[in-house]
């Protein structure tokens, strides 16, 4: 598995020279007393972190950023049943987030607020004219899509299946803690829902899974289980709306991991996509998975005192080791430098990182964690609900994903630097 903390692959210690930006997002001195499954959500938020900056980057042509562009999205495809409340449950968001999204917005001209005509307490919200203008096709992905085609067809579709997994194993262990910040399951996170392909697919698996594991338990198949005719059946019942014929298809995906006799490396999702679709739809998953993962890494920091924004600065800070100045601290998280160096000021105050004077005047003071820093940081690596969640991949699932995630961050990072040369 590459280094998946550093941001370099591990057959490269030293750094390596290969494209311009190697030098840009160094890998850190210090090893990280992290597990795999730890590592691995790293690595996939340091990805989304960097698709997002890529994204910010080009949308800085129409004034949005993509807060207002997810926002706008959520709007337009709730419809009617557009609240502040449902868009922050579509988006994983937290409702007061939402709400102060929506005041910027409304200031701006691209939202309108208007009370219900029949409940008093729920509010509406419509894009107003200047909102409608700036569709889905104007806010396109490019950049976003030519990053995800640094994988193979192959890899791109094993991505999908692992995000899909990592999303529905992360609902069904914690979605009782969180009932207003999950999507509702009826609400798909693709624009448009393939009923009949979800449910052959579904079938399918079971059929496979039902195969294996009557090949593997008995000396003769049983004649007695007819799985195939069961799923077909219950498929085609009006209880399974499209959001949840989907996340039936992705738990039978992992049903059928868990089942003897089958090789996952054959198995892949039917669904034929047209350009650029794919890496649209990886690039929904993604954020979708990371976003549910945040809130759930955000509730576990809550319980210690602490959030997962200061317990992913504690981790830079740690990964940078005698090179973790208040730049390069923001440059590891992918964040602005005068916002970084104040955020710093704030954890001083509070004793949990201090400056350490420079044996020479050309460096930066670097910032190290205090006693109390330390010990949030051993509780920050903790991680039991991550932990939890990742657990459902093999070793060699996760090394796989882990390469795949790599390879996007790496490409994300060279695309930043093109689109604002000399800055990350």
């Amino acid at each position: 598995m590459p280094s998946i903390i550093g941001g370099q692959k591990a057959s490269e210690p030293d750094g390596g020279q290969r494209t311009k930006t190697s030098n840009t997002i160094k890998t850190p001195a210090a090893e990280l007393p992290v597990n795999r499954y730890l590592a691995t959500w790293i690595l996939l938020k340091r990805v989304n972190d960097a698709l997002i900056k890529v994204r910010n980057r080009e949308l800085r042509q129409y004034d949005i950023n993509l807060e207002y562009k997810a926002t706008l999205h959520a709007v337009r495809r709730l419809g009617e049943r557009a609240t502040p409340g449902e868009i922050a449950r579509l988006r994983c968001r937290r409702p007061h987030t939402i709400s102060q999204v929506l005041k910027n917005m409304e200031k701006e001209g691209l939202v309108t607020k208007h009370p219900d005509t029949t409940r008093k307490n729920v509010i509406r919200i419509t894009l107003t004219r200047e909102g409608e203008k700036l569709s889905p096709k104007t806010l396109g992905t490019d950049t976003v899509g030519k990053i995800f085609s640094s994988l193979s067809p192959k890899e791109k579709l094993r991505l999908q299946m692992y995000l899909g997994v990592l999303y529905s194993e992360a609902v069904n262990k914690f979605a009782g803690d969180f009932k207003v910040m999950f999507p509702r399951q009826d609400q798909d996170d693709e624009p448009e829902v393939d009923i009949q392909r979800i449910a052959r697919r579904a079938g399918e698996i079971l059929v496979e899974v039902t195969a294996a594991i009557n090949s593997a338990g008995a000396d003769k198949p049983r004649s007695d289980i007819p799985g195939d005719a069961l799923v077909r059946v219950a498929l085609k019942s009006s209880t399974f709306l499209p959001g949840r014929l989907r996340q039936l298809s992705e738990y039978l995906e992992i049903l059928r991991h868990a089942s003897p006799g089958i090789d996952s490396g054959r198995q892949l999702p039917a669904r034929k996509y047209g350009e650029g679709e794919l890496e649209a739809a990886l690039w929904r998953k993604l954020r979708r998975t990371h976003d549910v993962l945040v809130r759930i890494s955000d509730r576990e920091m809550a319980s210690h005192g602490f959030s997962a924004k200061l317990a992913s600065v504690l981790l830079a800070i740690k990964a940078l080791g005698n090179r973790a100045t208040s730049s390069e601290i923001a440059r590891w998280r992918l964040r602005n430098a005068s916002t970084m160096s104040s955020f710093l000021k704030r954890l001083e105050k509070q004793g949990l990182v201090r400056k350490l004077n420079s044996p020479r005047k050309s460096q930066h003071n670097r910032m190290s964690l205090t006693e109390k820093g330390e010990e949030y940081f051993k509780q920050a690596i903790a991680a039991e609900s991550i932990v939890q969640i990742f657990q459902v991949f093999t070793p060699e699932e996760l090394a796989e994903l882990g390469v795949s995630l790599e390879t996007i961050r790496e490409r994300a990072i060279e695309e930043l630097a093109q689109l604002s040369p000399g800055s990350v």
